[in-house]
């Protein structure tokens, strides 16, 4: 089962907009993934790449506009061919 994160700063649940993957030991391996809401990184920042650790490897932003489906579409995309898709069904049956 998934939880929603936590915001790394401020500590609330949240849905967060960047994350960041810490890494330990003598050979880098990942330790722990944090996050960041929207409020906390406008007030405090982005997170900054760890060094030694390449920065896509590192942090980064997630997706704030709507969620994009394997196919590729967003679920605006969706929602709008479900409609179509009906009305065109609703056609055809007449």
């Amino acid at each position: 089962m998934l939880t929603m994160p936590k915001c790394h700063d401020c500590g609330k649940f949240c849905r967060p907009v960047e994350w960041q993957m810490i890494y330990s030991g003598a050979l880098p391996e990942p330790q722990e993934e944090i996050y960041k809401c929207a409020a906390c990184v406008e007030k405090h920042g982005s997170f900054a790449p760890q060094p030694g650790i390449k920065p896509e490897y590192s942090c980064g932003k997630l997706p704030t506009t709507g969620a994009t489906f394997p196919d590729g579409m967003t679920e605006e995309d969706d929602k709008e061919f479900n409609r179509q898709w009906n009305v065109e069904r609703m056609t055809h049956n007449a």
